[in-house]
């Protein structure tokens, strides 16, 4: 599919700038000749208008809205509203962007389910499951080395208090 897309591109740019090269260059494509491509439209809205006759061509531009092209196709219940502007810039981004984001959603969300499966069978346990086995297990450490910390601090506070109430005994004798 991505061959014939790359192929159409090819094919329509040599055609638009009327330079065969875009048929063989290696991508990415270089940039169209704004000249050449210009008088390619020209010359072919020009051919249009040569070979259609004038009561079965429409030239149109949306600015015009739906009136012209209710008229042309004879259409009498011609919509009111505004005539839709989906070609916009921010129309264009928003498009072009889902186009990338929403694959990628589902390439990672399939990805992690197959990560998560894996583990699953592997383990014999959710990830969830595992990673709350591995937290309990880390507050247990560090609970233990803190009360063994706090066992030594009063350990030494016993033995320093021990000192001190000799030194006590000594200086009343």
């Amino acid at each position: 599919h991505a061959e014939q897309i790359n192929r159409y591109y090819r094919w329509l740019f040599s055609r638009i700038n009327n330079d065969n090269s875009y048929l063989s260059v290696p991508l990415p494509l270089p940039d169209q000749n704004k000249e050449r491509a210009i008088a390619s439209y020209e010359e072919h809205s020009r051919r249009v208008r040569e070979i259609i006759p004038p009561e079965r061509l429409l030239e149109y531009n949306v600015k015009q809205g739906w009136d012209p092209l209710c008229n042309f196709l004879e259409i009498s219940d011609c919509p009111t509203s505004s005539f839709p502007r989906t070609n916009s810039a921010r129309s264009v981004q928003v498009q072009t962007i889902s186009a990338m984001i929403i694959p990628i959603a589902v390439v990672t969300f399939l990805l992690f389910y197959a990560f998560a499966c894996l583990f699953r069978r592997q383990t014999g346990q959710t990830i969830v499951q595992w990673s709350n086995t591995q937290w309990l297990e880390m507050m247990q450490k560090y609970s233990k080395k803190k009360q063994v910390s706090n066992e030594g601090r009063a350990v030494e506070k016993k033995k320093h208090m021990g000192e001190r109430r000799g030194r006590k005994s000594r200086k009343e004798a």
